[in-house]
Protein backbone atom coordinates (compact mmCIF):
# COMPACT_ATOMS: atom_id res chain seq x y z
CA UNK A 1 0.00 0.00 0.00
CA UNK A 2 1.07 3.26 -1.01
CA UNK A 3 0.10 6.40 0.99
CA UNK A 4 1.18 9.77 -0.94
CA UNK A 5 0.59 12.69 1.81
CA UNK A 6 0.10 15.99 0.28
CA UNK A 7 1.50 18.98 1.76
CA UNK A 8 1.01 22.64 1.14
CA UNK A 9 4.40 24.81 1.83
CA UNK A 10 3.75 28.49 2.55
CA UNK A 11 6.25 31.19 2.72
CA UNK A 12 5.96 33.24 6.53
CA UNK A 13 7.50 35.83 8.30
CA UNK A 14 9.68 34.91 11.24
CA UNK A 15 6.90 36.29 13.81
CA UNK A 16 4.01 33.83 12.75
CA UNK A 17 2.46 31.55 15.35
CA UNK A 18 2.79 28.72 13.92
CA UNK A 19 6.74 28.60 13.16
CA UNK A 20 7.18 30.01 16.89
CA UNK A 21 5.33 26.99 18.29
CA UNK A 22 7.43 24.44 15.37
CA UNK A 23 10.54 26.24 17.21
CA UNK A 24 9.60 25.16 20.68
CA UNK A 25 9.01 21.89 19.83
CA UNK A 26 12.49 21.63 18.21
CA UNK A 27 13.93 23.32 21.83
CA UNK A 28 11.77 20.39 23.62
CA UNK A 29 13.49 17.53 21.31
CA UNK A 30 16.87 19.43 20.82
CA UNK A 31 16.62 19.04 24.99
CA UNK A 32 15.94 15.80 25.18
CA UNK A 33 18.88 14.79 22.95
CA UNK A 34 21.29 17.08 23.98
CA UNK A 35 20.67 17.93 28.24
CA UNK A 36 23.51 20.09 28.15
CA UNK A 37 21.96 22.67 25.74
CA UNK A 38 19.67 24.06 28.68
CA UNK A 39 22.68 25.62 30.37
CA UNK A 40 23.65 27.51 27.59
CA UNK A 41 20.55 29.44 27.35
CA UNK A 42 20.03 29.30 23.86
CA UNK A 43 16.67 28.94 22.02
CA UNK A 44 15.17 28.34 18.68
CA UNK A 45 13.65 31.51 19.23
CA UNK A 46 16.32 33.46 19.26
CA UNK A 47 17.28 35.72 16.41
CA UNK A 48 13.88 35.10 14.29
CA UNK A 49 14.49 38.35 12.88
CA UNK A 50 17.74 37.17 11.24
CA UNK A 51 16.51 34.44 9.11
CA UNK A 52 15.65 35.59 5.51
CA UNK A 53 12.73 32.45 3.93
CA UNK A 54 10.83 30.91 6.40
CA UNK A 55 8.76 27.92 5.24
CA UNK A 56 6.30 25.97 6.65
CA UNK A 57 4.76 22.31 5.43
CA UNK A 58 0.95 22.36 6.76
CA UNK A 59 -1.17 19.09 6.10
CA UNK A 60 -4.89 20.72 6.35
CA UNK A 61 -4.35 23.85 8.31
CA UNK A 62 -1.87 22.44 11.02
CA UNK A 63 2.12 23.14 10.55
CA UNK A 64 3.94 19.91 10.43
CA UNK A 65 7.36 21.10 9.32
CA UNK A 66 9.55 24.04 8.96
CA UNK A 67 12.41 24.95 7.72
CA UNK A 68 14.53 28.40 7.54
CA UNK A 69 17.61 30.09 5.18
CA UNK A 70 19.90 32.26 7.56
CA UNK A 71 22.36 34.32 5.49
CA UNK A 72 26.37 33.91 6.59
CA UNK A 73 27.49 36.35 4.22
CA UNK A 74 26.75 38.06 0.70
CA UNK A 75 27.23 34.55 -0.78
CA UNK A 76 26.35 31.68 1.73
CA UNK A 77 22.79 30.91 4.07
CA UNK A 78 22.44 28.39 6.81
CA UNK A 79 19.66 26.40 6.63
CA UNK A 80 18.14 26.19 10.10
CA UNK A 81 15.06 25.77 11.80
CA UNK A 82 14.81 22.41 10.48
CA UNK A 83 11.90 20.21 12.63
CA UNK A 84 9.13 18.17 11.55
CA UNK A 85 6.09 17.41 13.72
CA UNK A 86 4.08 14.51 12.12
CA UNK A 87 2.29 12.86 14.39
Amino acid sequence: MINIMKFEIKEVNYDNNDFKNLCRKLDEFQNIIVPQRVKLGFTALDGLEKLQIILLAYDKNKAIACATLKPVNNVMAEVARVYTNIE
